[in-house]
């Protein structure tokens, strides 16, 4: 059978086993691979594949599922706890008698995780034999997070009487490159299954969180659907990784297929979000100090998240707020899966 050089030049096997340098035995395995896929037979007439490809993938982030969206929103903030209002005394003074205390509050608005996320991608496959055809692909993936819930929130020397909206959304997401080897090792009529071997440069690492909240009830009627953001933004730039799978593809005509394929994609290290970016737009008469934000900027310039378990007191000291705050790893290895239609020509 022809494919016997083809799967002599690559065993999977070796990738995984050596976990320190599996992306660079990947890669030797596909530079190998190339040359027999590309001249192993000068009698086949070469073709190409086009592909949409639609799918999800589940990466390794529990820095995040059980970490970040697990953080609370901590602060001081001026409450009024005697409303007296003005009086005017003896000599014609405006006297306020309000009676007003800085206290600590926690608001909590934890997100549930989601493992998966969504995967869309196109491919190009150059078929130099019937087997084994050469794969080029760009693609992209993103995971988010929602929660929605409702609370009090002390703004204006309110608190107990502040009722907001809250949404939390954590959003993650990557773009990729793909450069890869497929190989046929069974055609059954119109039937055929298959391996790949891909390596991956994925760059574009996004991660944004907004905290929202919207006066749902309140004393002061001018703040009434008025919001309030909190935006925590921070980047990373290329991860680079290999993806070993296999599909099955169905032939619905000569030139149009169906398929569907799974793949586990390995990393050889983990990464941190950087370019922390931080906005609000909170007002000064809010009377509200944010004192432990979900998630900050390390002192090494990379993105962190507040202990769950930290309270205000914690936090309100500056010179020691960032003892409460973790470094955020992640990694994307993990299973994808997608289905396939493709056109060739």
């Amino acid at each position: 059978m022809k494919s016997s050089k083809a799967k002599a030049a690559f065993h999977p096997g070796r990738c995984v086993r050596f976990a320190g340098r599996r992306l660079r035995v990947c890669a030797l395995a596909l530079l190998l691979a190339a040359p027999s896929l590309t001249f192993a037979a000068e009698d086949d007439e070469p073709y190409w594949g086009f592909s949409l490809v639609f799918g999800g993938h589940l990466p390794q982030l529990s820095a995040l599922d059980d970490g970040l969206f697990q953080s609370n929103l901590l602060g001081d903030a001026t409450v009024l706890i005697r409303e007296g209002g003005n009086t005017t005394s003896g000599d014609s003074q405006v006297v306020d008698t309000n009676k007003s205390e800085i206290i600590p509050f926690v608001y909590s608005n934890r997100i549930e995780p989601v493992k998966i996320g969504a995967y869309g991608a196109f491919e190009f496959a150059w078929h130099a034999t019937p087997e084994n055809a050469l794969i080029f692909g760009l693609g992209s993936w993103e995971k988010t997070a929602l929660n929605v819930t409702q609370g009090n929130l002390p703004l204006q020397q309110y608190f107990v009487r502040n009722i907001v909206d809250s949404e939390r959304r954590g959003r993650i997401s990557y773009t990729e490159y793909t450069f890869g080897w497929r190989h046929d090792f069974r055609t059954e009529g119109k039937l055929r299954l298959y391996s790949r071997l891909s390596l991956h440069e994925v760059f574009d690492v996004d991660y944004r969180e907004d905290y929202v909240f919207r006066f749902a009830s309140t004393p002061i009627k001018d703040l009434l659907g008025v919001r309030r953001d909190l935006v925590v933004q921070a980047q990373t730039a290329a991860v680079f990784m290999a993806q070993l799978g296999g599909g099955a593809e169905w032939m619905l005509t000569d030139w149009l297929s169906f398929g569907f394929e799974g793949g586990y994609l390995l990393g050889d290290r983990d990464f941190e979000l950087k370019d922390v970016k931080y906005t609000n737009d909170l007002a000064d008469n809010d009377q509200a100090d944010i004192t432990g934000l979900p998630a900050v900027k390390l002192g090494n310039g990379t993105l962190g998240y507040l202990n769950p378990s930290a309270t205000p007191e914690d936090t309100r000291d500056t010179t020691t707020r960032l003892n409460n705050y973790r470094p955020i790893r992640l990694r994307f290895e993990g299973f994808r899966f997608a289905l396939r239609l493709t056109m060739y020509f």
